[in-house]
């Protein structure tokens, strides 16, 4: 006979917060909108604000945690006694709708007042597995020669934060990094359903993240795991293939329904996987800008491979009408096929092929398994290299991008000349630039480097703009195509901060 298990512990979301002690380190899930633990959150805020405890957390946050319209997250511990330290993957960009603010973990972190760190998405999540797993620490080429590099500024976001967490650690005469994050004490988890012995899956959800990772960080150094869930169902009840985190790591569970399945989104069947929407179409973007760089990126695509996107313009591409029938698409979060969600929904995707993990998804990304990326950019530098982590008052963070750049083979970088502001006429072809961007994005030193082009001299890598072509050739920038309606040196040659060649 089977013994039955011992019932998992259902507690209200301030009974669990009671469990969160001062000086704790938590790692919380979460992807932007998605998996957000947010009634978890607010209860530790509560607490805090009546008791004043808990005081001096430590938050692990692969991903942004929270969105700038309805899903706080992050922004319910944003105060300096709360919180003393933070290391995320990402963070909350863009401002409140109402208010024009950035979100308040933001202002947090620029204010100096806590530690604040940035290092990749995939970079926090196997660093995670690796404190699970008792090894030491993660050994990757990920953020050399970028500002995760500790020569430069080892991932810190200012100078108030101290270095650590990443070393250079030579191996047979190659340099690699090393990432090593402390003990978990508590996981604050979302997922859709418990069991009564505390079994979790995640059949409503997007994406699936690195909740088990999380919860394996937790519970094998002697932490708690504590799993916010939209409902809970009779024991055994699961399918044992659809459990993400055995009951024999969780330590309580909180049901609290009504929660946001994504931002914007109460629930989605199409976007979870559960079903699959009929003749499911997308309507391509009506923003100029976009249109006429989309158009020339579809025919730079290979006839075939897996090509993984990035946050923004890329994220678009598989709306295309003219896209090659053998290529199949992913995003960092785990999603293949389909059609991805943009903007603050980015992470899932609709009609998806297959469902992965997140962490296991940057296995497949830092083997390089990905024929060809498609990313944003926000600033480029002379030979190439590539800031979109740092915006004047914004910290978006380095996401994915520095786990995606360092072994893609095939880079095609998507974005506007200019920013700020900017204005174009697409038609019959031919651009025509109505307003020119305030801030230029060619520049000679762009605020910090997500992407070392010198540490990857043998990756293909194209610039794709809103008026011309950009290739890297020998650590130089060469425009090899400029677009019809487009002046040469008005419109390219005198918006960059640098000389640019020209074939």
């Amino acid at each position: 006979m089977i013994p039955r298990p011992s019932t998992v512990q259902i507690l209200t979301a301030d009974e669990a917060a009671e469990s969160v002690s001062p000086g704790a380190v938590v790692t919380i899930s979460g992807a932007a909108g998605n998996l957000v633990p947010d009634a978890l959150l607010r209860a530790i805020r509560r607490r805090f604000d009546s008791k004043g405890e808990p005081h001096g957390l430590t938050a692990i946050c692969p991903v942004a945690v929270g969105d700038v319209f309805e899903i706080p997250g992050l922004d319910h511990l944003s105060s300096p006694r709360l919180l003393s330290t933070i290391v995320c993957g990402s963070y909350v960009y863009g401002r409140r709708p109402d208010t024009g603010e950035e979100p308040e973990i933001t202002k947090l972190v620029l204010s100096g007042k806590i530690e604040a760190y940035n290092f990749g998405i995939g970079v926090v999540y196997n660093a995670l597995r690796e404190t699970a797993a008792n090894r030491p620490g993660l050994i990757t080429r990920v953020g050399l020669g970028t500002f995760q590099d500790p020569r430069q500024r080892g991932g810190r976001l200012h100078e108030a934060t101290r270095p650590r967490f990443v070393t250079v650690c030579p191996i047979d005469g190659e340099e690699f990094l090393r990432y090593q994050l402390p003990a978990v004490d508590v996981a604050l988890l979302r997922a859709s359903t418990a069991d009564e012995f505390g079994n979790i899956s995640v059949e409503r959800e997007p994406i699936d993240g690195g909740i088990f990772v999380q919860a394996l960080a937790a519970h094998n150094r002697g932490g708690r795991v504590i799993v916010q869930v939209e409902r809970i169902t009779e024991g055994r009840s699961l399918p044992a293939r659809s459990v993400v985190i055995p009951g024999a790591l969780v330590d309580a569970v909180v049901v609290a329904p009504g929660e946001k399945q994504a931002t914007g989104i109460q629930y989605d069947p199409y976007l979870s996987g559960e079903l699959r929407a009929p003749d499911y179409s997308v309507d391509g973007s009506t923003d100029p800008i976009e249109q006429v760089i989309l158009d020339k990126a579809v025919d730079r695509l290979p006839a075939d491979g897996l090509i993984i996107l990035g946050f923004g313009i890329p994220s678009r591409l598989p709306d295309h009408p003219r896209l090659p029938q053998g290529i199949r698409f992913c995003v960092e979060h785990g999603a293949i096929g389909g059609s991805p969600a943009v903007g603050l929904q980015f992470g899932g995707a609709r009609n998806a092929e297959a469902l992965i993990d997140t962490p296991s998804m940057f296995d497949l990304i830092d083997g390089g398994g990905c024929d060809m990326a498609c990313l944003g950019i926000s600033e480029v530098a002379p030979d190439g290299s590539v800031n979109v982590s740092r915006l004047p008052s914004a910290i978006p963070g380095s996401g994915g991008f520095t786990n995606i750049t360092a072994s893609t083979r095939e880079i095609l970088y998507c974005g506007a000349f200019t920013a700020g502001g900017l204005k174009i006429d697409y038609s019959g072809g031919a651009v025509r630039i109505l307003e020119e961007g305030r801030h230029k994005k060619f520049v000679r030193a762009p605020r910090e480097i997500t992407y070392n082009s010198s540490h990857n001299p043998e990756q293909r890598v194209t610039y794709v703009t809103d008026r011309c072509i950009i290739e890297r050739r020998d650590q130089r920038l060469v425009v090899t195509t400029v677009y019809p309606g487009i002046d040469l040196k008005r419109d390219i040659l005198a918006q960059a901060e640098f000389e640019l060649s020209v074939e």
